[in-house]
């Protein structure tokens, strides 16, 4: 039996160069890439799954509280501080446009060295810590130094840092996690890191008189989750691990790099997230400003509109993200990524049907909705269509990108619709359009439920 090429086994050279000839779709057939060697011998892991979800929801929730807390307030204050009420607009444009360009560059290359990590700790863990203690650094720079410069520095650290941390626990899914457990750990890790999330702006706020204490925080939390997470659910040591280092020192290659989308499912799939990404992002990029065009509401009105929408959307994308990952592990994962495309489309064209506030509070809820649903089975769909197993942590860091790219394109993209029509009405039906196309796109998909 062949063991998984992850941190708890190893594989065999010629083992693994017969799983690379399944990267890519042969003969026009879409490939579903090797069996998950977990399936077929589930226990294999060094520790039990109710020990790694209780690691993922840890390290999920701090890791994503510092950085909303961070980026949504504390981060603004350090702005201001910086350049002023004058530059403030300017300023955060270029940080957070430069900051998230080094993420999106760094989080395939982070992916693609630790599949060539060797350590007692594993593959994962030696990139989780560092990362952590990485995005501390940074954090601490953002305290210390309200200078304009710095903080562009410091951000650009800190998302760096982030992919390496989220391409680490993203490679948790295909390797450690049986395919028929997927959706239950992705709902059961939601239970804990969304309500975690919900409340980050608050924490970030508790700090506004004292930032530089909030950012020691934020840093301290992302120290603590990730040890928590080596503690927690140990991987086995890849210091004997054949096959999946076998060409580490061979010349780089773009098209080894990105040779997983020349698998039809990948492709396809990466194609489908970004889509539904970024038409949920359409809104939620620029909420208040839509509620003040849209109803006629003055900046206070809107922004309570925009707040009591949000506060039921999230509650609605609780409830699906949470329900269904169980059931997709039972139905498949195509029927939730349809559903939610076409319920998010359905609840922005309702949108653009109504201009009354308290319709738009039911109609953001569906968008919400449908989000969450998709949301919910996403990453264990791409985990199912990986073609591989011999570079997962790279192969994840390009499926983070299908969120990363939306939501960093979202507001550019929204303002040049807005420029081009003047109106709001279009960005609704390029989003519907968008979310739509993303159903089109999973339909593509072959020979995965």
């Amino acid at each position: 039996m062949i063991q998984s090429a992850s941190d708890g086994g190893s594989t065999s050279g010629d083992e693994e160069i017969e799983m690379s000839d399944d990267r890519a779709d042969v003969g026009g057939e879409p490939g579903a890439g090797p069996p998950d060697a977990r399936q077929e011998a589930p226990g294999q892991d060094r520790v039990g799954l109710p020990r790694i979800v209780a690691a993922l929801a840890v390290v999920n929730a701090f890791t994503r509280v510092a950085w909303v807390a961070t980026a949504t307030i504390l981060l603004p204050a350090q702005i201001i501080a910086a350049v002023g009420e004058a530059g403030k607009e300017t300023w955060i444009g270029i940080i957070t446009t430069v900051g998230a360009l080094a993420g999106i560059v760094f989080s395939p290359l982070a992916g693609r060295w630790s599949d060539r990590t060797r350590s007692r700790l594993g593959r994962r863990a030696p990139w989780l810590l560092v990362g952590a203690a990485v995005a501390a650094v940074a954090y601490a720079m953002v305290g210390l130094f309200a200078q304009s410069v710095t903080l562009l520095a410091a951000w650009c650290l800190q998302q760096a840092a982030y992919m390496a941390i989220t391409m680490a626990t993203n490679s948790v899914m295909p390797e450690r996690v049986p395919v028929k457990r997927r959706g239950l750990v992705t709902g059961a890790t939601a239970l804990v890191a969304v309500p975690a999330v919900s409340t980050a702006s608050f924490i970030g706020a508790a700090f506004i008189a004292n930032v530089t204490a909030g950012m020691f925080l934020m840093g301290g939390l992302c120290l603590v989750s990730a040890v928590c997470f080596v503690l927690l659910a140990p991987a086995g040591s890849s210091t004997d691990l054949a096959g999946a280092g076998q060409d580490q020192d061979k010349r780089f290659s773009l098209g080894d790099f990105v040779s997983a989308f020349k698998n039809r499912n990948y492709r396809w799939m990466w194609i489908g997230i970004a889509c539904m990404t970024l038409a949920y992002e359409f809104i939620l990029s620029r909420a208040v400003y839509f509620c003040q065009a849209w109803f006629d509401l003055d900046l206070p009105a809107a922004a309570d509109t925009t707040a009591a929408a949000v506060a039921v959307g999230e509650l609605a994308q609780l409830v699906a993200l949470v329900a269904v990952g169980p059931l997709s592990d039972k139905l498949g994962r195509r029927p939730f990524m349809w559903a939610g495309g076409a319920v998010q489309a359905a609840g922005l064209l309702f949108v653009l049907a109504t201009h009354d506030p308290g319709a738009f509070l039911g109609a953001y809820c569906a968008i919400c909705l449908g989000a969450g649903a998709f949301m919910g089975v996403q990453l264990p769909l791409a985990a199912d269509v990986l073609p591989t197993g011999r570079d997962v942590g790279q192969d994840m860091g390009f499926y983070q990108l299908s969120n990363q790219l939306p939501m960093m394109l979202a507001p550019a993209i929204g303002s040049l619709i807005l420029a081009v029509s003047g109106t709001y009405a279009a960005m609704l039906v390029v989003g519907a359009a968008a979310s739509g196309f993303g159903v089109v796109a999973i339909g593509r998909i072959k020979g995965v439920k």
